[in-house]
């Protein structure tokens, strides 16, 4: 997950020419699942023999560590989309197909960015009910989903 946000946050930073002050926000939210990660590490290893994953010292950081990555992924598409949409409105008028390129582009990066998220909410979910099942969910998250789709339906 921190690797993820980490790779979504430097690929923002660079559309965006490298300006500190778009990141921010998406920054906190990585550093608070840093935090988050970190405590579930230490409740893990404060698990006896026979223990779960859902016992109460991992249970209250546990669905933060889902919805931080959310919460980053939904800002960061935000983002994309939003500077996508920009560059293309300065065009407008001088491509005739602009706006079809720019509408394939905007839907190519929802599309690329919305598994992620889909994964984190089931996650959390399955966290909440408690079930083992989650352990399946959260082995296919997969470091590299984000947009590496995008150029695929240019």
């Amino acid at each position: 997950m921190i690797s993820f946000s980490t790779k979504q946050i430097y690929r923002v930073w660079v559309i965006y020419k490298r300006s500190w002050k778009v990141v921010v926000l998406p920054i906190l939210t990585l550093l608070g699942t840093m935090v988050c990660a970190a405590l579930i590490v230490w409740g893990l290893s404060q698990l006896e023999p026979g223990q779960t994953i859902f016992e109460d010292t991992i249970m209250t950081t546990a669905p933060a560590m889902f919805a931080l990555p959310f919460v980053t992924n939904v800002m960061i598409t935000a983002l994309i989309v939003a500077r996508i949409r920009r560059i293309f409105a300065r065009g407008a008028g001088l491509v005739p197909a602009t706006d079809t390129i720019c509408k394939r582009m905007v839907w190519g990066a929802i599309e690329s960015c919305a598994i992620y998220p889909v994964f984190l909410l089931l996650a959390i979910v399955l966290y909440s009910l408690k079930t083992n099942v989650l352990l399946l969910v959260t082995g296919s998250m997969t470091q590299g989903i984000s947009l590496n789709t995008i150029f695929h339906n240019l």
